[in-house]
């Protein structure tokens, strides 16, 4: 956000309004769903350290899998957890 993108100050107006509300948005994601050591990251942080997680999409037995690594499992099982208590989704 070091820099106006377009010539047009309304552009950059709804550029700026789209860089404040995905902050807002990372923000949220870190307290809301991940644990405490992860709010003070940063959001390239975030980014390379769980957006880039690589997995694999896989179906088996009729059901959709994400597989990961096992150093990933447990950080995306209390995501998933934070996520249904949240927003009370029904268990799967």
């Amino acid at each position: 956000m070091g820099h106006a993108p377009c010539q047009s100050l309304r552009a950059d107006a709804v550029w700026l309004q789209l860089g404040v509300l995905a902050h807002n948005l990372a923000v949220a994601v870190k307290r809301l769903l991940l644990e405490s050591e992860w709010v003070t990251k940063t959001i390239g942080t975030l980014r390379w350290q769980l957006i880039f997680i690589a997995g694999k999409v896989v179906w088996h037995g009729r059901d959709l899998w994400l597989r990961v690594g096992a150093g990933y499992y447990e950080l995306l099982k209390g995501i998933r957890e934070r996520l249904r208590s949240t927003f009370s989704l029904a268990p799967t």
